[in-house]
């Protein structure tokens, strides 16, 4: 949104500038800075170098031919359409970079699924952990400009140089290891596997993790916001007595998640909205979907830890809706929601007169929560604007990738 000056002036220095600023950072110490992707054919077969030699720009060309396009995922569904195959065929690759699956499960995993909010929720928790005192990792898929905000410790994304050292290693690992008419992991799973040999390697200084992807092994707590479309896939990932806790569902999803709770024997929670006396609109946006995911991130980080400190709470199977309590929202919750760094949801700033709404909504569902958020935050500019006598003037910018 503009106002005053004729929208051509200065428009594309104005854009440029944007893309340089604040959006890219997530701390004042932190600066992201965009890359440039060539395109490599799957094929391409990379010169091996001594590891020392291989740069971070090497690592992202040779991840960039591990895309697969819609007809090649399709494929490979059909080939591994069991999941035990697929768990199969990754604890083998997890084997060949050097994590087993017993070290995996010694992890302290925060894991949330469903259809929309989970970067979000994601990020909340991971927050609020930190300002408990706790070290982290984070995974999280997809990413915004560079691929290493995906990997995460202590709330900022891992360094250039650590990214190269762990996608080389990864990468020569299992090059070394395929079998006659193997390939190497899908992009996706490539990463997730690089994401696991992280945590695994850098265990002693990023604990507890938070994930918002499918896992392959054992969350300790899980979460989710899920629609009817896609409960009865991912309902299925509850895990026997790992506490499990969603936002409030619809009478016939909430049947669903119930279901599968009690078929693995795994206690489901439910997060209550916030109270209105815990004034938590003063923090957060006015915004019903961002007022769940902070409910859900505060339970998940009290569950999170007080399981820490007695491993034996909130692991008796619940029957029916089980509404958790509120929680006194002490100084750490508030300073891990205020302080949480998201880019690109809900983003909003403001730069040589022009205020850019930025939000990378990949789903139909958060499309529609960023446009109800775009038209209320955008209302309130241009009334204020007009009232002044300011023209204004909106336009929309936006990315669109696959079909």
């Amino acid at each position: 949104m503009k106002h005053s000056r004729p929208l051509a002036r200065q428009w594309y220095r104005a854009i440029n500038s944007f893309f340089s600023s604040e959006l890219f950072r997530v701390q004042a110490t932190c600066r992201w800075c965009s890359h440039r992707v060539a395109e490599v054919p799957s094929s391409h077969v990379f010169k091996k170098q001594a590891l020392c030699d291989k740069t971070y720009d090497e690592a992202v060309l040779a991840l960039n031919s591990l895309q697969s396009n819609a007809a090649q995922i399709e494929a490979k569904r059909q080939q591994n359409k069991k999941q035990s195959d697929n768990l199969k065929l990754m604890t083998r690759s997890l084997s060949q970079v050097g994590v087993t699956l017993d070290q995996l499960n010694g992890i302290n995993i925060v894991h949330i699924t469903g259809t929309k909010g989970k970067g979000s929720t994601a990020a909340l928790t991971e927050s609020i952990l930190r300002q408990h005192g706790y070290k982290t990792g984070f995974y999280s898929s997809p990413h915004l400009v560079e691929v290493r905000e995906r990997i995460r410790l202590q709330g900022f994304p891992i360094s250039q140089e650590m990214f190269g050292s762990y996608f080389w290693k990864v990468y020569d690992a299992l090059s070394s290891q395929l079998e006659e008419g193997e390939q190497l992991p899908f992009y996706f799973k490539f990463l997730t596997l690089m994401a696991f040999k992280v945590r695994h390697d850098q265990r002693d200084h990023s604990a507890p993790s938070v994930r918002h992807h499918l896992s392959r092994h054992r969350p300790h707590i899980a979460a989710g916001q899920h629609n009817r479309r896609d409960l009865v896939a991912k309902g299925r990932h509850h895990e026997v007595h790992v506490s499990t806790v969603s936002v409030p569902q619809p009478g016939a999803a909430l049947h669903v998640l119930q279901e599968c709770a009690q078929e693995v024997r795994a206690p489901l929670f439910e997060a209550p909205p916030f109270d209105a006396r815990q004034r938590i609109s003063d923090t957060l946006p006015h915004l019903d979907v961002q007022q769940k995911n902070a409910s859900l991130a505060v339970q998940l980080s009290r569950i999170f830890m007080e399981r820490q400190a007695d491993r034996r709470k909130w692991t008796t199977p619940t029957h029916g809706r089980c509404t958790l309590p509120l929680v006194c929202l002490s100084s750490q919750y508030m300073q891990g929601l205020e302080k949480c760094k998201w880019p690109g949801r809900f983003h909003k700033t403001e730069r040589e007169g022009v205020t850019y709404y930025v939000d990378g909504a990949h789903t139909s569902d958060s499309i529609g929560e960023a446009f109800k958020w775009f038209r209320q935050q955008s209302t309130r500019e241009k009334q204020r604007l007009e009232a002044a006598n300011k023209e204004t003037r909106t336009i929309l910018m936006f990315n669109r990738t696959g079909e």
